[in-house]
């Protein structure tokens, strides 16, 4: 786990608790700079650099995963041995309301209740001509990830996963 950071006040001027790190505005600032508010979902989504779907953030040379920074941003640090768990099922989403801690057991809970277990593939909605055709259309249009994604009923995170070769990495890039 990473050090407790925080500042004197949240981006909208709420106090967060204090810590051994402190955040600076200018870094608090260009962290919420990289975050898109969905009015439908209630989502925070953070929109820069991605690992297995999660939001990456460089901090004084240390990398965060989005969403943990934002729950030790609103809420302190992260007690060892505990995950931050999205309500919103969205990994990139570092809105502190959709988060929750939970331990290892609370994780796979929440993975099974979700329908996200026992190899139950989350390919299974799209085809292989599918995952072509989303290559083709990210490499030649100006569409983002959030509007492919909307074309073809699955998440964000999904198209991220396809286009960053963790999903459907079995199928080369070539098209049908």
């Amino acid at each position: 786990m990473g050090p407790a950071v925080a500042s004197s006040h949240h981006a909208r001027g709420a106090p967060v608790a204090s810590s051994c790190l402190q955040m600076s505005g200018r870094e608090l600032q260009r962290f919420h700079s990289l975050i898109s508010v969905n009015g439908s979902s209630g989502c925070h989504e953070f929109t820069r650099l991605f690992d297995l779907g999660y939001g990456k953030f460089f901090l004084r040379g240390k990398t965060w995963r989005a969403h943990r920074l934002s729950w030790t941003i609103s809420y302190g640090e992260i007690p060892g041995g505990l995950f931050v768990l999205h309500r919103c099922d969205n990994r990139a989403c570092v809105n502190p309301r959709h988060l929750f801690l939970g331990n290892q057991a609370d994780n796979m809970a929440d993975m099974v209740s979700k329908g996200r277990h026992f190899g139950r593939s989350r390919d299974t909605r799209l085809s292989e001509s599918d995952v072509y055709a989303i290559r083709f259309i990210d490499e030649n249009t100006a569409l983002k990830q959030v509007q492919i994604a909307k074309l073809y009923g699955v998440s964000r995170n999904q198209i991220n996963n396809i286009l960053c070769g963790i999903r459907w990495a079995h199928h080369d890039r070539r098209g049908v």
